[in-house]
């Protein structure tokens, strides 16, 4: 009964806590909005025979920090992997900004039909919200069973983890204890829901390095995050290729 109860006095918080947590996460999108670099995302063309992945979730959180595109986790995931695969490389768009994993649900991109893996990079806003784990859980397994419908069953999925938001500058400092448990949580149920599905991986975040500071201050290397990151993510999404449906078509180097 007590335990009940506690839960209950917890859920009331968080509701009536809801509307703030929203005024925080308007706030912490202008402050990145603001204040990085993005490079342009490209539009061109896919060359014949190339890979194709689907990012899905926010262009911001796989580029944000550097101001040269061959510095970005996206970049360095291309290289990895047409290096592995021996073909050419081509990243989707969804064009979205940043999500919760309930509404890239409603979201279902044209470019899933042609898409031979996707990659989901969302929670950032979940944990802002401060999402519980259960919906998270609902919403994510509703995303993929989304992914599956639009794209066939044999498409690799790989879902990344979360990084330590707690750890970076815009993170408010009396709220970082919250923002690490709740990365956390949400870390662990995408790992127990991928681990239950076939065709998907979960892949948690590097061990980033902290003695240089904490992400967006100046003595802080983005690029070398980017690095790590890209490197951590390319061998699941080969992977996820390795399993494709279109895995027998040409390369751009065959007659």
């Amino acid at each position: 009964m007590r335990t009940e109860t506690t839960e209950f006095l917890r859920q009331l918080m968080w509701w009536f806590a809801r509307p703030v947590l929203h005024v925080r996460l308007w706030y912490f999108r202008t402050l990145v909005g603001d204040t990085v670099y993005l490079p342009p995302v490209g539009v061109a063309l896919p060359p014949e025979g190339a890979d194709r992945v689907l990012l899905l979730g926010s262009t911001d959180a796989v580029r944000v920090g550097v101001i040269r595109d061959e510095l970005t986790t996206l970049s360095h995931i291309s290289a990895h992997v047409a290096k592995d695969r021996d073909r050419p490389f081509a990243w989707a768009y969804t064009g979205a900004p940043v999500l919760t994993a309930r509404q890239a649900v409603r979201r279902s991109p044209v470019e899933l039909r042609t898409a031979d893996a996707v990659l989901v990079v969302l929670g950032f806003s979940d944990v802002l919200l401060m999402t519980d784990p259960d919906r998270w859980e609902r919403d994510l397994l509703r995303l993929i069973a989304a992914i599956r419908s639009a794209a066939g069953n044999p498409c690799g999925i790989v879902v990344a983890g979360l990084a330590p938001m707690d750890q970076f500058r815009y993170t408010a400092r009396f709220g970082r204890r919250r923002i690490r448990r709740q990365v956390d949580r949400l870390n662990q149920t995408s790992a127990r829901v991928a681990a239950r599905i076939s065709h998907c991986q979960y892949v948690p975040p590097p061990a980033f390095p902290q003695a240089q500071g904490r992400p967006g201050d100046e003595q802080y290397s983005w690029a070398l995050i980017h690095r790590m990151w890209g490197a951590t993510l390319a061998p699941a999404i080969i992977t996820a290729l390795n399993g494709s449906r279109r895995d027998d078509r040409p390369t751009s180097s065959t007659p």
